[in-house]
């Protein structure tokens, strides 16, 4: 249904998305209301399981090592905030309205979820919520509140579906308009939505759904987010400490190649430091073995900033604090990638390596910018099928008519 509303179009998706987020946020406001007028501290502070499989009870009944490994598995639920960077083609200004609302609904949901867990861990101890109708159980003592709270969750999961698809079709979209997969995935209907790269985004989930636990389904999600938002701050190094691409004129300078192999050794060396304070604990050479790694990560990126010049370019928004905040990105993250189990990871890696096999057997003689590194030349001499009904840009995109039909769209 939810992939049939994308096929639809962009407006459409949006107005239906919007509607159900209205009810889904009521409902998250009367479980804040109800939960906190009629809970109980004493559910925070002295709740005691009867067993030793719920912890050690009270306010921090699994210690930092639970708290982590809870953070990780619930990192999926941040997955609708890339979607709206997917959509920067077909926002109006997007070096201003996508920073501006990806900061905006960050802070909202984040602020929606500390008080929704606050709010139902104090109308009834931690211990009974495991189960997958937990939210309802919680609020059984208030018939109409649990039927509320079980209908914004069917709605929450559709306007996650909605996003799923909406967004993966556009990362779909414009990896076969550069030619990393397939071009015929560009296939654009005469309603201008991207018919085949939004089947591709349905067929593809529903075939881990029918072939995996949605356990397992859950980490693999997690863990792909994980490595995603890791490679975005590696990213923003990188791009931060090169020159620009009418200096490098299509190849890997001395510099690009310093910033790639500083931002991922720190990488490294901040998961090797996690992993060390997970498998050591904290004693004595568990910490000093991770603080020797983290030394050695905040060494390269000192080199880095020493031996580079950062690149300050005219724009709306920038990260601050480049390389620190991506590296603090990087170590938080790879705290979370050390808490899911070394299965998750091998799946993730089974993924991984069919993607890579794709990008070696078809992407890398196909993808415009790749071309245009191996070829030493510019990024707009490339001429490709699909360049040549468009332009490219200084970073390699291919904007077509396609991306003006889309953009048109959103626009009326």
């Amino acid at each position: 249904m939810c992939g049939t509303l994308n096929l639809w179009g962009v407006k459409e998706t949006v107005v239906v998305s919007a509607i159900c987020n209205v009810v889904v946020l009521a409902s998250l406001i009367v479980i804040v209301i109800v939960g906190f007028a009629r809970g109980s501290v004493e559910n925070w502070i002295h709740a005691i399981p009867e067993d030793s499989n719920h912890g050690d009870g009270g306010y921090f009944p699994y210690g930092a090592a639970g708290v982590f490994t809870g953070a990780s598995l619930a990192y999926f639920s941040y997955g609708g905030f890339d979607a709206i960077a997917c959509l920067g083609c077909e926002a109006k200004n997007p070096q201003k309205d996508i920073p501006i609302s990806m900061v905006l609904t960050f802070g909202l949901i984040m602020s929606l979820y500390v008080m929704v867990c606050g709010a139902v861990t104090y109308v009834a101890p931690y211990y009974t919520l495991a189960n997958e109708a937990s939210m309802s159980l919680a609020f059984s003592f208030m018939p109409w509140v649990g039927i509320l709270v079980s209908l914004g969750a069917v709605l929450a999961t559709a306007t996650g579906s909605f996003a799923s698809v909406l967004a993966t079709s556009r990362v779909v979209f414009g990896m076969a308009q550069d030619g990393i997969i397939y071009r015929k995935l560009t296939y654009v209907s005469s309603n201008q939505v991207p018919v085949v790269a939004i089947l591709v985004s349905m067929v593809l989930p529903a075939l881990g759904i029918v072939l995996l636990d949605i356990e397992e389904l859950v980490m693999m999600n997690s863990g792909g987010m994980l490595i995603c938002f890791c490679l975005t701050n590696v990213c923003v190094m990188v791009g931060r400490y090169q020159p620009h691409h009418t200096e490098s004129k299509g190849v890997y300078t001395s510099a690009e190649k310093l910033s790639i192999l500083a931002s991922l050794s720190f990488w490294v060396c901040s998961i090797a430091a996690c992993a060390c304070l997970k498998g050591l604990g904290l004693t004595l050479a568990g910490i000093g073995t991770a603080v020797c790694f983290l030394v050695v990560g905040v060494a390269t990126l000192i080199v880095m900033k020493l031996k580079l010049d950062e690149i300050w370019t005219p724009s709306t928004f920038k990260c601050p604090l480049v390389p620190w905040l991506p590296a603090a990105g990087l170590l938080i993250n790879s705290a979370l990638m050390v808490s899911l189990p070394l299965m998750t990871w091998a799946r993730v890696g089974v993924c991984t390596a069919l993607g890579l096999l794709s990008y070696a057997t078809y992407g890398v003689n196909n993808s415009n910018i790749t071309l245009s590194k191996i070829e030493n030349v510019g990024y707009g001499s490339v001429a490709t099928d699909a360049s040549r009904s468009g332009s490219i840009n200084s970073a390699g995109y291919v904007y077509t008519d396609v991306d003006k039909l889309l953009v048109d769209d959103v626009d009326e």
